[in-house]
């Protein structure tokens, strides 16, 4: 962002904090006991403030409908303590008048200020007020104006802001909390890589009109999203939930550095980052989608991050999402199509094939037939069942090509003539185990269980008094 983008955007945000500003001051000046009221303005009165304390001066200027704070970025203003701030210069008072002739201003602190603050206001005034040590009891602190050798009291809420190096009017939070009840609703498309993943991990919302989205998600049901790895998969929602919850109310412990060039940033160590996390939030129904952009850093058993190429180093404590594990993203089940999505289901098992054709566009109107001979409905939805319950055993498999011919095959032909049809293989594998090949990609293990119960149930299939057995 160029510096006159920043300035140009900074007036922007500042119209917003000067509503606030405005609202804050109505309703504190009904509560405050004052003593001698110096200043008495709206905040569009100030011109320019400058503040000098022990960690050195920093200014803030009027410039537009909005203020430029120092060298610091506007995306990094923090709303609430520059509100503060303002509100202390646009309304000097004190609280009561400790000496109105002070013999020793050495007493109060006043003698090597504190802090110096240097308000100008477009009326030509300028008022300056040193501010002294903190009384005893009350914590509260001394301060004089220009012009005047008197000794006032000012709250400390007020005197503490003063006190400050300007970074205490640096925001840490990095990402927004989340504003939904799920960050699954919040979050659509997501890419991982690094961390402890082996290759890239993308999700991909089933949302309406993305029509591959929605294509590819037909082969596993309803998901909120989508897993792309080898192959295709439903998002598992408790998981989901944790890396996903993880991408909101990031905040960083330190602001390592800001107003960066990319070259330094690359030279920090970003030019090879330990992960990087980029989604799309739209965080409420009506909010505008956003994208975010993550870098992560480990370095010296730190984590560092950056944020949307935005000129600025965040130091960060471990995010959740750095230890995302590919395996858990993913649903045991691997396809569970709709039943009404389906035109055919075939199986083939010891060179026999069995073809279930299934007509109707809703359940009322539902009809099966197996090789051209009606089944039973509710007998074809056990064996429904029983098919879609394939389930991976836990583990993910390394590299594998099935050899030989398949043990079982399960194609599921969709009514949509775009989506094209889903083959499920299975192969002899290690110990009471087979392996799963589903659309030409072998990374699954599965029970030998599975295909004992679908061979028994094609054996009983229409023997109606017989009852098909799911669990496996």
């Amino acid at each position: 962002m160029s510096k006159e983008a920043k300035r140009l955007f900074c007036a922007g945000i500042a119209v917003s904090a000067l509503l606030i500003i405005s609202i804050l001051l109505n309703y504190t000046s009904r509560l405050e006991s004052r003593d001698t009221i110096f200043m008495d303005v709206a905040v569009t009165d100030i011109t320019r403030v400058s503040v000098r304390n022990q960690y050195g001066t920093y200014f803030i200027s009027a410039e537009g409908d909005g203020y430029v704070i120092d060298d610091i970025p506007p995306f990094l203003v923090s709303y609430n303590d520059f509100v503060n701030l303002m509100s202390a210069c646009v309304k000097i008072y004190s609280v009561y008048t400790v000496d109105e002739n002070p013999q020793d201003p050495a007493i109060f602190g006043l003698d090597d200020p504190m802090a110096v603050v240097e308000i100008d206001y477009s009326n030509g005034e300028t008022i300056t007020l040193s501010v002294g040590k903190s009384e005893p009891l009350s914590e509260n602190r001394y301060f004089s104006v220009s012009g005047g050798k008197a000794v006032y009291m000012m709250e400390n809420a007020r005197g503490y802001l003063f006190l400050q190096p300007k970074e205490f009017l640096i925001q840490h939070r990095i990402t927004p909390q989340l504003a939904v009840r799920s960050p699954m609703s919040a979050v659509l498309d997501v890419t991982l890589s690094g961390g402890g993943l082996e290759a890239p991990v993308i999700l991909e919302a089933a949302v309406l009109g993305r029509e591959d989205v929605t294509l590819a998600a037909m082969s596993v049901g309803a998901p909120t999203h989508i897993v792309r790895g080898k192959g295709i998969y439903k998002l598992d929602q408790t998981y989901g939930a944790e890396i996903l919850g993880s991408f909101f109310g990031l905040t960083a412990t330190e602001i390592e550095r800001y107003n960066v060039t990319p070259g330094e940033i690359a030279d920090f160590g970003f030019s090879a980052p330990s992960m990087t996390v980029e989604f799309d939030m739209q965080n409420g129904r009506d909010a505008p989608i956003r994208r975010y952009s993550l870098a992560l850093l480990k370095k010296d058993d730190a984590f560092y991050m950056t944020c949307n190429d935005n000129d600025t180093i965040y130091r960060v404590e471990r995010p959740a999402f750095y230890d995302a594990e590919y395996h858990k993203f993913l649903v045991r089940w691997f396809l569970c199509p709709m039943l009404l999505d389906l035109n055919k289901i075939e199986i083939i098992l010891e060179e026999e094939a069995y073809l279930f054709e299934i007509t109707g566009d809703d359940n009322a109107s539902l009809s099966i037939t197996c090789n051209g001979q009606i089944l039973d409905t509710e007998r074809f939805r056990q064996i429904y069942r029983l098919l879609t319950s394939a389930a991976s055993d836990g583990e993910l498999l390394a590299e594998i090509s099935p050899q030989g011919a398949p043990l079982l095959t399960v194609i599921y032909v969709y009514k949509n003539s775009l989506k094209k049809p889903d083959v499920m293989n299975l192969y002899a594998g290690d110990i009471r185990r087979h392996y799963v090949e589903v659309n030409g990609v072998t990374e699954i293990a599965m029970r030998e269980a599975y295909l004992t119960r679908v061979r028994q149930a094609l054996e009983i299939l229409f023997v109606d008094e017989v009852p098909i057995e799911i669990q496996w």
